[in-house]
C-alpha cells in the first residue's frame, strides 16, 4: 500500500504533489482505492452569514463571525453574540440537545426578516424560513440548524478499471483531477495493487 501521509517532508508538502519513499520495487498495475478529504472550508463564510432582523430600535443586521462551527453550542453562542452587539437588548441563544432548533430569545420584542432579505442570509444556517410571524421576545426556529458538520469525506472506489502501469524500480506520476481546489486542502490518498 502506497499512501501519501507516509510521503517525504509532510510538513511542508501536499499529498497531491509529493515524494512517497518504497522499499519494494514497484511494477504493475495500481489504481486509486481510496481518498480522505478533510473539510477545510468555512461552514459558515460571506454568503450565508448575515442575519436581518427589526426590533425596538428598528431594521437590524450582523454578520456571524465566518469560521468552521462544529457544534450548534459554539454556533448559538456566535449568534447571540452577533446579534447582541447590533441591536437594542441582549440575545441568548439555545440548540435545543432534543430537536436541535435554535431558540433565540431577546430582552425586547423582535422578528426575524429573512423572507424579505435574502442577501447572505444565515436563514437556512439558523433554521428559520423567511420572516418571522410576529414580533415576540423569542423565536424559535422551525427547522434543524444546518451546520453540515461532517469533518471529512472518504471516498472508496471499487472496480476502478484504469490504473498505472509501473515499470520495476521506475519513478512515476500518479495524477487526480483536483476539480475542488478552492474547498480541499490536505486530503490524503492510497493506491493499492
Amino acid at each position: 500500500m502506497i499512501d501519501s501521509s507516509n510521503r517525504y517532508s509532510r510538513a511542508t508538502t501536499s499529498p497531491s504533489d509529493c515524494v512517497i519513499p518504497s522499499n519494494e520495487v514497484l511494477s504493475g498495475t495500481y489504481s486509486l482505492k481510496s481518498i480522505t478529504l478533510p473539510v477545510t472550508y468555512y461552514n459558515v463564510n460571506n454568503t450565508n452569514n448575515t442575519i436581518y432582523w427589526t426590533d425596538t430600535g428598528g431594521a437590524c443586521t450582523c454578520q456571524i463571525p465566518i469560521g468552521f462551527y462544529n457544534t450548534y453550542s459554539t454556533f448559538a453562542s456566535a449568534v447571540a453574540t452577533a446579534m447582541t452587539a447590533n441591536g437594542v437588548g441582549t440575545v441568548t441563544c439555545t440548540a435545543s440537545s432534543l430537536t436541535n432548533c435554535l431558540t433565540v430569545a431577546n430582552t425586547v420584542a423582535f422578528q426575524f426578516t429573512f423572507g424579505t432579505n435574502t442577501r447572505n442570509s444565515a436563514a437556512t444556517l439558523m433554521g428559520f424560513n423567511g420572516d418571522s410571524p410576529t414580533s415576540v421576545a423569542t423565536q424559535v426556529a422551525s427547522t434543524l440548524i444546518d451546520l453540515a458538520t461532517a469533518l471529512s469525506y472518504n471516498f472508496l472506489i471499487s472496480e476502478a478499471v484504469n490504473g498505472i502501469k509501473v515499470i520495476g524500480g521506475q519513478q512515476f506520476t500518479f495524477s487526480t483531477p483536483d476539480l475542488t481546489q478552492s474547498l480541499w486542502n490536505g486530503g490524503e490518498t492510497q493506491i493499492g495493487k
